[in-house]
């Protein structure tokens, strides 16, 4: 403890901040019990340091000087550092779409049963439907909603999977429905996208020795359309009413979610 009260390199350091650092350490898996390094060699060590780092702190793995200081501090050759790196920003950003994805379903859930639609959270259950939510209007029709979820401040970047393509081809209650959420996972709107667009997009397979899984969807405005495409229809059918369960259009001009 002397050391960080008393050398000019450590001045700036707390006995406090010295202790929290040593803790984040220690539950990082960095130290041994003795408080000595514990990974076994430079890309080990890296490795667990980044994904500690991404995992108190998401995006901070991807900061260059943060990474360069953290590769030098671990010895790692520049092949090793690109490697690791590599590694750690896929891992954070599969997280980080799961995330979403699941915060943007929980949304649009929320909102249908708050407009009085029977709803099912099929992707809850299982991935082996193609769709994440199914609502049921009159006589049991329904819309198999794929929900696709994105940041307020981004592109409508999506992915889309081999399976959903498929349903999508086979089942015409299937739509695409893309969600952009705000700061605080609160949904922003909802938009449509067109079956032809994603049928003229997606890749082509070229051999039967190779198979696309999943495609990466960047989506237009223009092959968009406000709400959800086909559920008015639902509505229409109903016995107790024409417009009971929909959003009214003025909640759009509000600025709020429109279903329909």
């Amino acid at each position: 403890m002397a050391l960080f009260t008393h050398h000019p390199d450590y001045a700036d350091l707390t006995p406090a901040q010295y202790l929290a650092a040593l803790n984040w350490l220690r539950s990082a898996g960095l130290v041994d019990l003795r408080d000595r390094p514990a990974w076994p060699d430079a890309e080990a060590g890296l490795r667990a340091f980044l994904m500690a780092v991404e995992s108190a702190s998401p995006g901070c793995s991807s900061r260059p000087a943060m990474v360069r200081e953290a590769g030098d501090a671990f010895g790692a050759p520049e092949a090793v550092l690109n490697a690791v790196t590599g590694e750690v920003h896929g891992k954070a950003d599969l997280e980080e779409r799961a995330r979403i994805g699941a915060a943007g379903e929980r949304a649009l859930v929320q909102i249908l049963k708050q407009a009085g639609w029977e709803v099912r959270h099929v992707a809850e259950e299982s991935d082996a439907f193609g769709y994440d939510v199914a609502v049921t209007g009159a006589f049991g029709r329904q819309l198999h909603l794929e929900v696709k979820s994105t940041l307020h401040n981004g592109t409508r970047t999506v992915y889309l999977t081999r399976h959903e393509f498929r349903t999508m081809r086979a089942d015409h209650s299937w739509r695409m429905v893309a969600v952009r959420l705000g700061e605080q996972d609160q949904l922003l709107s909802i938009v449509t996208v067109d079956r032809g667009w994603i049928e003229s997009v997606v890749p082509s397979d070229r051999s039967r020795d190779g198979a696309w899984h999943t495609a990466r969807l960047r989506i237009p405005d223009r092959e968009t359309t406000a709400g959800i495409q086909g559920l008015e229809e639902l509505v229409r059918s109903w016995d107790r009413g024409g417009d009971q369960g929909v959003i009214p259009s003025s909640r759009e001009e509000a600025g709020e979610p429109a279903l329909s």
